[in-house]
């Protein structure tokens, strides 16, 4: 998530599909669109700053331990 233009087109994004949201129903989204899977930041203010620095843009980060994890880790979000 470093390059500028994505992020700024994930913001835009972001800030279309809440107006539209709050318009429909009258209220803020809970979730974000987007996962994002990547390895779990071992930090805890790298986790922090990591997952406030995505929630913004509409991305919600899917942590895992280590890439070997990738498997089970995507049957759990498809919740197979």
């Amino acid at each position: 998530m470093s390059d500028a233009n994505i992020r700024r087109w994930m913001r835009s994004s972001e800030v279309e599909l809440t107006l539209d949201h709050q318009f429909v129903f009258k209220g803020p989204r809970v979730n974000p669109e987007h996962l994002w899977i990547t390895c779990e930041p071992t930090q805890t203010p790298a986790k922090r700053l990591e997952l406030v620095s995505m929630l913004h843009l509409g991305i919600r980060p899917a942590w895992i331990n280590n890439w070997s994890q990738l498997e089970p880790a995507l049957h759990n979000m498809l919740a197979l």
